[in-house]
């Protein structure tokens, strides 16, 4: 792979380069950003979730919770939401714009209190449903197949008394998925997208907060008691990786293409654009009653959010000040993220091609139907780069999907999709 240098902005306990786009976050617990044009977070203090619209920069509220709720997860997937809370879950097909309320009279089990981590995985075919899963704390997991109206148990001999603390799917470069979840009793991967589960590392349990990274086709788990660790892909093993802070400090990670962000308590942000082996302060924030409780990105801002001070944003430009140093490094096959990321009408796709290879690079809707083919040819070494102009669609998430077969050894194959968003 290449080698990234970058250069790290040391910021003063300020808040002066952050845009403040919510006044108060005072019981706030989740958010997500991986919508693109809208940031979704839940605003526990007036029982209610809002979406930030990033085109407007205005927010509204879409959510209004039973009193005394608070929500216990977030999950996104294409055009669909899933918020759970301890009164039930809320989910939209409609990229936020309506949601359905499922309460008190759906629940997955008798007995059953409220969920701790979800998770969407796409169909197991094209057209199929999508699942919805759900952990909870120490009585069972759950799949549901039909937007959350029936629940069935999963692998009810090895899970039903470990509470789960966070599921995280990522799809490799052939296209399969890889899922894994993280409980009281470690790390566990499943073969069959959810249906059973195999332990696969415990160094994990006993962990009170912690997170699955699905970062640069690489695994990283992320806990208050364990710490960081990586997965090793050719071997399947967990490495425990040098902590910037005492684990007790974690509280939230994201990542862009090439840095992983971790949020701190009131010790800041952290980041790593060396798949965890080094990290520098990104910024300290001010420690004096702003615990930072939330981290994510949209690949272009990185949004916090810092307690009572309020919900954040900043460029992520503004972190990283260096550039890639490529020129002494031999290609490999990349497909990066495009830029910019929302889009209108127009963007960019960046690609690498490490020897003279067939290369199709094809853009797709969430039906999987092909709207577009940019690429369907021969083409030598070297970094590509093409424009697609979606003047004539409708605004949406598109996946765009390349696939390179060296033209000297068929053997050496590729393939790696990606999503983007169009907003008009």
């Amino acid at each position: 792979m290449f080698r990234v240098l970058f250069q790290f902005v040391f910021v003063s306990c300020s808040f002066a380069q952050w845009s403040r786009i919510y006044p108060s976050s005072e019981g706030f617990t989740h958010i997500r950003a991986e919508s693109g044009a809208k940031i979704l977070f839940t605003d526990e203090r007036q029982n209610q979730s809002v979406q930030y619209l990033t085109a407007t920069q205005t927010w509204q509220s879409i959510n209004t919770f039973p009193d005394s709720s608070y929500s216990e997860d977030f999950a996104i997937f294409d055009s669909l939401q899933w918020l759970a809370t301890n009164h039930g879950f809320y989910y939209s097909t409609t990229n936020s714009d309506t949601w359905t309320y499922y309460g008190d009279s759906v629940r997955p089990a008798p007995g059953y209190a409220f969920p701790n981590a979800i998770a969407i995985l796409p169909p197991k075919t094209p057209g199929g449903p999508y699942r919805l899963f759900d952990g909870t704390l120490g009585i069972g997991q759950f799949v549901s197949e039909d937007g959350g109206n029936h629940w069935n148990e999963i692998d009810s001999a090895h899970l039903h008394n470990f509470d789960v603390l966070d599921f995280s799917w990522g799809r490799k470069t052939d296209g399969t998925i890889q899922f894994f979840q993280i409980n009281v009793r470690g790390i566990f991967e499943s073969p069959d997208s959810g249906m059973s589960w195999v332990l696969r590392d415990s160094a994990a349990s006993g962990t009170i907060n912690a997170r699955l990274l699905f970062h640069r086709q690489t695994w990283f788990v992320f806990g208050t008691v364990s710490g960081i660790s990586r997965r090793d892909s050719a071997t399947g093993i967990w490495l425990p990786l040098s902590t910037p802070l005492p684990p007790a400090f974690f509280y939230d990670v994201t990542s862009t293409d090439n840095t992983i962000f971790v949020a701190y308590r009131t010790k800041g942000i952290w980041m790593s654009s060396d798949m965890g082996e080094h990290w520098e302060v990104a910024d300290t924030m001010c420690p004096n009653g702003n615990d930072l409780t939330g981290i994510s990105s949209d690949g272009t801002n990185l949004y916090i959010i810092a307690d009572t001070a309020g919900v954040y944003s900043r460029p992520i430009s503004q972190f990283i000040t260096g550039v890639a140093d490529r020129s002494s490094h031999p290609f490999v096959f990349e497909l990066e993220q495009n830029y910019p990321n929302p889009f209108n009408p127009t963007t960019k796709i960046v690609y690498d091609v490490s020897t003279r290879s067939r290369v199709s690079l094809k853009v797709y809707n969430v039906l999987g139907q092909i709207v577009a083919t940019l690429k369907d040819g021969s083409e030598e070494a070297g970094r590509k780069s093409l424009e697609w102009s979606a003047a004539n669609f409708a605004s949406g998430v598109y996946f765009y999907k390349l696939e390179a077969t060296s033209i000297t050894d068929p053997s050496k194959t590729f393939s790696e999709i990606r999503k983007m968003a169009l907003v008009k």
